[in-house]
């Protein structure tokens, strides 16, 4: 029975990483024009939201700024490019939206660019081209917290990556993720760590959480009451 939990909790981790990332596509291609009111230090947009809001993480990778500085017209180029390989994902026409991708790196190297090729090399199981971009995408927006969980997943789900290293992932990406959303990182970390069989180590998340969060202690905290009775 438990084994059997521990693969359903795979299952809906990874569907909802999927989900995730065909929501945050449709939004974009919505939102591409929306100017941003709140810029960090990398150039990338960030709105006012609770900690632990799952809907800035959305925001944030469809309306990411510009990483390099660009004319107008090449502005414009870049973003009929993203908007070009966009259709063409929609249209499960992946070669074709790779190479628009590619082509609107050229004009800029920016993070969105590679979150949606990780999207295109996800459904085409190619790992080690998602792999390289979605690292690419942390690269160029360490504080997005739904670039890490992404990462966490993936290769939970795809690779044969040990939990130790998985857990150094996680480790690195608290360091860097908007403190706003550290919450969604610790959350998706601690079903993981229970998906695969690492009990204590889910309940210490689940603490990190009340720590970081403890508007929702009686969630988490039930969570860790389940866990100890298991």
């Amino acid at each position: 029975m438990r084994i059997m939990n521990q693969k359903i909790s795979k299952k809906i981790v990874h569907a909802s990483i999927i989900v995730l990332i065909f929501i945050g596509l449709l939004v974009f291609i919505k939102n591409n024009k929306k100017e941003p009111n709140i810029i960090n230090e990398q150039g990338n947009q960030l709105e006012e939201t609770a900690a632990g809001d799952t809907k800035i993480q959305q925001d944030l990778v469809l309306d990411s700024a510009p990483t390099i500085k660009f004319d107008d017209k090449n502005k414009e180029l870049f973003n009929d490019l993203l908007a070009k390989g966009n259709t063409a994902l929609m249209s499960k026409e992946y070669e074709k939206a790779i190479s628009f991708y590619q082509q609107a790196l050229k004009y800029n190297d920016a993070d969105v660019v590679y979150a949606r090729l990780f999207t295109v090399y996800n459904i085409q199981n190619n790992t080690v081209k998602a792999i390289e971009s979605i690292n690419n995408a942390i690269k160029r927006f360490p504080a997005f917290t739904e670039y890490w969980v992404t990462k966490l997943v993936y290769l939970d789900e795809k690779t044969n990556t040990s939990f130790a290293e998985l857990k150094q992932i996680y480790t690195d990406g608290l360091s860097k993720v908007d403190s706003r959303t550290k919450t969604n990182l610790v959350i998706s970390f601690a079903r993981i760590a229970e998906s695969n069989g690492m009990k204590d180590e889910a309940i210490a998340a689940w603490q990190k959480g009340i720590e970081l969060y403890p508007s929702n202690k009686s969630i988490y905290q039930a969570e860790i009451d389940r866990l100890k009775s298991l």
